[in-house]
Parts: structure tokens; sequence; C-alpha cells
């Protein structure tokens, strides 16, 4: 009777922790573990493997082989992808990206302000177009990794060009779908801006909606905002001096929600223990 062949060759006779240490030395990319995807390429695996420098001639080796590996290239990899400002309204469906399930670390870039570069020279731009589509900020694609279904290792959202009216933003279903990225050990809030848009500060004050008065004082107000569900964070603000006379301003905010529900998984078990002593002592006590 002839041996029956295994799909996974000689790595067969090796246990599954081993072969994913096999798949990852062999995936490796000089280090280097970064994948930029622009929003027209979020549904297609291929597009996104096009751009992997590392050796991918074991991905052919068989199905079995591939699907391991495969889950072992996008659990390392950090995968960065980038959502325009042309539309608030997100294109895809999550059932439309392949890979979404296997993905471990992540950053979602959103450019938050008018597409128009020049709209600070040219004011007779239509604020109210700018105020809806902060407001309408869609939950997707951020919501396509929230919750604790699966736990993933990190996760950086990057605003880009924010700006006084970012108060819009924080009543978007976008900011509530980072509330909801409880699965990840660490996640990060990038805040970029331009010293000139606080500079212009009147620009914005048409008396119709409450605005941040600075940029430090926008970064305290979404680090606040978000620790009530994804635990204690620390921050920073940094200015940095750009070419002529420009000033860069950069806020970061950490969070790490996984830590957090376990401080409460353990404090709810320990006031559980109190009640149940309490309930005890006071049976004692009547009878």
């Amino acid at each position: 009777m002839s041996a029956v062949l295994s799909p996974f060759g000689t790595l067969a006779t090796l246990p599954r922790e081993l072969r994913d240490d096999i798949y990852s030395l062999i995936l490796a990319q000089d280090g280097r573990k970064h994948v930029f995807l622009c929003e027209r390429e979020w549904r297609s695996p291929g597009r996104a493997l096009k751009k992997w420098t590392g050796d991918l001639a074991i991905l052919e080796s068989s199905r079995s082989i591939r699907q391991e590996a495969l889950a072992v290239l996008y659990a390392q990899v950090h995968f960065r992808f980038y959502e325009g400002c042309t539309s608030p309204i997100f294109q895809h469906e999550r059932s439309d990206i392949p890979f979404v399930d296997h993905l471990s670390h992540i950053t979602i870039a959103f450019d938050v302000h008018i597409d128009d570069d020049d709209w600070l020279s040219e004011r007779h731009i239509a604020l109210e177009e700018h105020d809806n589509r902060l407001l309408e900020r869609t939950a997707a694609p951020i919501s396509f990794f929230t919750g604790t279904g699966k736990l993933r290792d990190s996760c950086i959202i990057e605003l880009e060009s924010c700006s006084p009216k970012l108060t819009l933003l924080l009543e978007s279903p976008m900011f509530h779908a980072i509330s909801q990225l409880t699965g990840f050990s660490s996640v990060t809030l990038v805040l970029d801006s331009d010293a000139e848009l606080w500079d212009e500060y009147d620009f914005y004050a048409d008396g119709r909606i409450p605005l941040f008065p600075d940029f430090a004082t926008l970064v305290a107000r979404v680090s606040s905002a978000l620790e009530l569900h994804l635990g204690a964070s620390s921050s920073r603000v940094i200015e940095r001096r750009g070419p002529g006379c420009a000033t860069d301003l950069e806020g970061e905010v950490t969070f790490h929600p996984q830590d957090h529900l376990a401080k409460q998984r353990v404090l709810k078990a320990s006031n559980n223990r109190r009640g149940g002593a309490a309930l005890t002592n006071s049976d004692h006590s009547e009878g």
C-alpha cells in the first residue's frame, strides 16, 4: 500500500507553530513590514501581494501551504490603508475585502479636510460642505475591525489636516467606530495639522457650531472622549518647524484596549465576590 502524500510535504512532520516560524522567515521583506494600499486596492489581496517584495514562491507550493502562509503573512505585515476626502462615504463592504479577518497590524489614514488644497486662499468655499463631510463620515472601514471577536495587535488611525471644526467629527459614525476598537492590544490616534489652520480661527467662527480653541485642546478632548471605551491613554503634542515659516502640529494619543478590558473583568469578578460575601454574612447574621 502506498503512503498517503500530505499537501504539506515534509513540513507535515512539524507542528503548526514551527511551520508558521518557517513561513515567517521565508516571507520576510528585508525587515520592512509595511504595505501601502489606496482605497481602490482594498478589495484585492492580489494587489496587496504585488506590493510585497519578499519571496512569495512558497505560496505556489500547495493550497494548504498557501492558506497557512497567507495567514502568517497578513498577520505580520503592517497594512496602511489610505481613504481620501473625495467622499465621506466609504465605497466597499466588509465582504469586499477577503483578507480583512487575517490582519493584525493596520493603519488607516483619513484626510478630514475638504479636497481643495488651496481652500485657505479661496474663502468663498461653502463651509457647510466641509461640515457635512465631517458629520457624515461613515463607520466603515474602521467598523471592519471593531469588537473583540478577533484579537489583533496594533491599530493606528491617522487624521490629516485637522482643523478647529473637528468637533463635528466627534459626533460622526466614524468616531463612534474608533471607540469600538476593543480587540486591539494598542490603538493610536495620530492627529496632524498645520498651525495656519488655527491662526485662521476667525474664519471658522461663524457661530453655528462649537470649535476647538487650539490644537492641544483638540488632542485632550479626543483622548478623554475615548478613554471610557478604550481605557487610560497617554498623549503628546509636537510642533515641528517646516520649510519657510510653516509649523506642523502633531498629536498622538495611545490606548491599550485589551489591558483595559482585562482590568474591567478583574474588577467585575472582585465586585461579584464581595457581593456574594456580603450576602453570606447577611444570611449568617439573620440566622
